[in-house]
């Protein structure tokens, strides 16, 4: 299991300030996370044998599938905001590519994000997906 944290956020939240008579309480808003394969910082090219390990070898990238789960936003009063999601992402297959919380999280000032790469033990259960 790898936790990976990043920091500053990269869900940035905004309070949006209007005259009296428009006043607008945004008490809660929706998160939604983009995924992109890059390398060398360029997007990922599939079935293409156009890359090069440390070792000289030539190699592609066929498949690209992964879980992402354990999500927890950090705010910056120190308390989180925890998602119970578990979000399955296949590079071959577009909507896959982003995921919008079910749960919607408050507004605040968040300094930064975490989550598992993969499942937790309690989660990876054989037949489950």
């Amino acid at each position: 299991m790898k936790v990976i944290r990043f920091f500053p956020l990269l869900v940035a939240l905004t309070f949006i300030s209007c005259d009296s008579e428009n006043d607008i309480n945004i008490a809660a808003t929706t998160v939604t996370l983009g995924f992109t394969h890059t390398v060398a910082g360029n997007p990922v090219q599939l079935d293409q044998l156009i890359y090069q390990n440390s070792l000289g070898q030539d190699f592609s990238i066929k498949t690209v599938k992964y879980f992402v789960s354990g999500v927890t936003l950090h705010k910056a009063d120190n308390s989180e905001v925890n998602f119970p999601d578990i979000h399955y992402v296949d590079i071959r297959t577009p909507e896959t590519l982003s995921y919008t919380f079910a749960d919607k999280i408050p507004t605040g000032n968040y300094s930064g994000i975490s989550f598992i790469l993969g499942l937790t033990p309690e989660e990876n259960i054989t037949g489950r997906f």
